[in-house]
């Protein structure tokens, strides 16, 4: 039969009858000492287990129970029991660990939504939807029971406390009403108590986000020994026994165990989980908010994975760790009983989590600061050495320079001393000697041939190709050919054919024609003597690099070069004959002809298989005055470019970038770019007037404007930024001369296609 004890009045005060004499007589001081323990025990948990022992003791009761409410008032939870020495008790709690209790369901319920004691004399009479567990109980050898909230306030109530007796026959009808008498006043204690131990909870809580934060700020210790301490912490803080952080592989759908605790050896290292949402892990990921688990049994939104259940694990709770912009991973606790984690943990959870993805972040930032420092390191290193190799080579020009100063002083005294020598040597073969000393004389004259040849060579080695009039330089290829051949098949011997392969349709060359015939002639010169008996000298030219440049060679079917030889073939004074046949300075002259006009020389030998020189000379712009009258300097191919940057280190380098692509570099004033194609300007108010007109004048012109911020957007306006340096003016001017090297070759096919 079930008994509820009555009430005062329907506004839910407590109940109002007084306890009968024998009822009082039950230690009236109980209740004094059970609220005074209570204040005093450490946590709520022991508060509660205490006033479970206390109470069974001093009223002859066998087990007792707690049931505690959750924070959102949804659900009875289990709390502490206390019950005498019997394996059946283990048995009857071990089915009730994993219950819950709604308001009006089972006995717990049905006295948490009431709020009034109930009493049960027999519970094997009564049925399983007011007793719930009545088998169990009963087969544990319960025969009644009481339960009493613990009512903390009008709407508040703090536990539910269940007593059981073994077997009927010591039910006395007042036990309800001393149980309810000891315990109903200690509801406000017993939430007093609650309340205290979450306090101190959120307070160590704090204290231990406030710690690692300050950890986080000063530690500079390795990113995993931060992570395993973090979670350490967490699991410490919340009284779970596992804790891991797991974090997203980069281009994958897997976590790795990145830090852990409480888990079996060598599960860290071995752990994987995949992301999807099969998993609690995956499911927080894909769902980028908390995720309570209370008891994997009743779950399914999701199952545990297979690291979980080999732990045990019961339940969970779960947080995504991010970064400022990027998501690292999922950091989780687990614990192996029922729990439900309040808002406070979660809370609590998620800002480890923000401050270990802080610290993740930040040291990838560190990371990559220190990868481009050890670039800067590098870079710098390389630039210092290319510094040492440009001093060098200035250096060794000064040498040459020396050297050059030298030759074209000795070539003078040489060739002043050669003529009066060769005028006595002819004079002396004209008269009537014996043939021992005409003999003689020829020998002398021998000498001071190879002296001669030597005197040439030096005069030319020592002029400077930098001051030679080659500006505006123009040298027709068919026209020079018929003006030099004499000269070249007068050096070749009768043995040697040379033959002569240049189109009538090459483009002019950009070199002198006595440069071009000096440098021709050396070639030639040593190719007949490359080769031993018969053979062949063929002189070819082909158009190279969209018309830019003329490749000029001079092929033999000599004996060819070793590989050493032609690695130093172009350096001054280099021979591989017998000093006395040769100078060694042919092939170093013919490499000053073109990169005097801007060209460069090649050589291709193999031994055994003749040798090529090829001269790569650039071709010659039509001549400006050559255009018609009618056509301004802006229609002019792309040439000029004017430069009116206060930077004087940057209006050098530009200059020289300018000068590198093929073009000429002209300085300003920053009000007038006078006539050019492209006009590199710093902004200001007379610029912009400026730039305005210069770009109205004709619709093929260019600003780049080099400051900080464009000063206007429009069509022929470029941008280059000051602040990237020499790297972004590089880019910038290559863009611009690209863009218009494009646009002048269009105009061109399109003039070709009216024409």
């Amino acid at each position: 039969m079930t008994i509820v004890s009555r009430r005062a009045n329907s506004k839910g005060a407590e109940a109002s009858s007084q306890p009968t004499a024998k009822a009082a007589t039950a230690r009236p001081l109980l209740q004094e000492e059970l609220s005074l323990a209570s204040s005093r025990a450490p946590d709520f948990q022991r508060a509660l287990r205490m006033i479970l022992r206390r109470t069974c003791g001093e009223l002859d009761w066998d087990f007792g129970e707690a049931w505690i409410p959750s924070r959102d008032g949804t659900v009875l939870k289990p709390g502490p029991v206390w019950p005498r020495s019997n394996p059946d008790y283990v048995t009857y709690r071990q089915a009730s660990r994993r219950l819950g209790f709604l308001p009006g369901g089972g006995l717990p319920g049905r006295v948490w939504l009431s709020r009034m004691p109930i009493g049960m004399d027999d519970l094997a009479n009564e049925s399983p939807h007011e007793f719930t567990r009545r088998d169990a109980a009963v087969e544990a050898g319960f025969g009644c029971a009481v339960a009493v909230p613990l009512v903390a306030g009008e709407n508040e109530v703090a536990a539910v406390v269940v007593l059981y007796r073994i077997g009927t026959d010591r039910w006395d009808t007042l036990d309800l009403e001393r149980v309810r008498h000891v315990l109903a006043p200690l509801g406000p204690v017993v939430a007093q108590k609650r309340v205290e131990v979450e306090l101190a909870a959120r307070e160590r809580q704090q204290k231990a986000v406030a710690h690692l934060g300050m950890s986080a700020l000063a530690d500079e210790s390795d990113l995993g020994d931060f992570l395993d301490s973090a979670v350490r912490m967490t699991a410490a803080t919340l009284g779970v026994g596992h804790c891991m952080f797991l974090e997203c592989r980069p281009d994958t759908t897997t976590m790795s165990m990145r830090a852990g605790t409480g888990w079996k050896q060598g599960a860290v290292e071995r752990a994987e989980l995949h992301g999807g949402t099969d998993t609690q892990e995956g499911f927080t990921l894909h769902k980028r908010e908390p995720v309570i688990v209370p008891d994997f049994d009743r779950e399914d939104r999701f199952k545990p994975s297979a690291l979980l259940r080999e732990h045990g694990v019961v339940s969970g709770l779960s947080v995504v760790v991010y970064g400022h912009e990027t998501l690292f991973g999922v950091l989780a606790v687990h614990g192996r009983q029922r729990r439900s984690f309040t808002r406070d943990d979660v809370h609590f959870l998620q800002s480890i989590a923000n401050v270990i993805g802080t610290v993740i972040e930040r040291k990838r930032v560190e990371d990559e600061l220190a990868e481009h420092r050890q670039q800067l390191e590098t870079l710098v290193a390389r630039r210092t050495a290319q510094l040492e190799t440009s001093h060098e080579r200035l250096r060794l020009a000064e040498r040459l320079a020396s050297v050059g100063t030298l030759a074209a002083g000795l070539g003078h005294d040489l060739g002043n001393t050669i003529l009066p020598m060769l005028c006595r040597l002819d004079a002396l073969a004209a008269q009537d000697l014996p043939d021992a000393a005409q003999g003689e004389i020829s020998a002398v004259r021998g000498a001071v041939d190879y002296l001669r040849q030597l005197s040439q060579g030096l005069r030319h080695l020592a002029l400077d190709r930098n001051q030679q009039p080659t500006a505006g330089a123009r040298t027709d290829l068919p026209d020079w050919w018929e003006q030099a051949s004499p000269l070249l098949r007068s050096t070749t011997p009768r043995r040697v054919a040379l033959e002569c392969e240049l189109s009538p349709l090459l483009p002019p060359v950009a070199v002198p024609p006595h440069r071009l015939s000096q440098a021709v002639l050396n070639l030639v010169s040593n190719a007949a003597e490359a080769i031993e008996g018969e053979g062949t000298i063929t002189l070819r030219g082909s158009v190279e690099q969209d018309g830019d440049f003329v490749r000029l060679t001079v092929k033999d079917t000599g004996r060819g070069m070793s590989d050493d030889a032609r690695r130093h073939a172009l350096e001054p004074f280099y021979t591989t004959k017998t000093r006395g046949l040769s100078t060694g300075l042919g092939l170093a002259l013919v490499q000053g002809v073109a990169r005097g006009c801007g060209g460069s020389v090649d050589i291709d030998s193999t031994p055994g298989h003749g040798t090529s020189v090829h001269m790569i000379l650039p071709t010659s712009a039509p001549d400006a005055r050559a255009l018609p009258a009618d056509e301004t300097a802006a229609d002019a191919p792309l040439s000029v470019v004017s430069i009116s940057i206060s930077d004087a280190r940057m209006a050098a380098y530009a200059s020289l970038l300018v000068r590198s692509a093929g073009l000429e570099a002209r300085t300003c004033d920053p009000d007038d770019p006078g006539k050019s194609r492209i006009w590199i300007a710093e902004p200001s108010e007379e610029t912009s007037e400026a730039a305005r007109r210069f770009l109205d004048e004709d619709a093929r012109r260019r600003v780049v404007i080099f400051g900080e911020t464009p000063v206007r957007e429009g069509a022929g306006y470029f941008f280059i930024d000051r602040r990237g340096g020499p790297d972004a003016m590089r880019q910038g001017l290559r863009e611009v001369v690209f863009q218009l090297l494009g646009e002048d070759d269009e105009h061109e096919e399109d003039s070709r296609s009216v024409r």
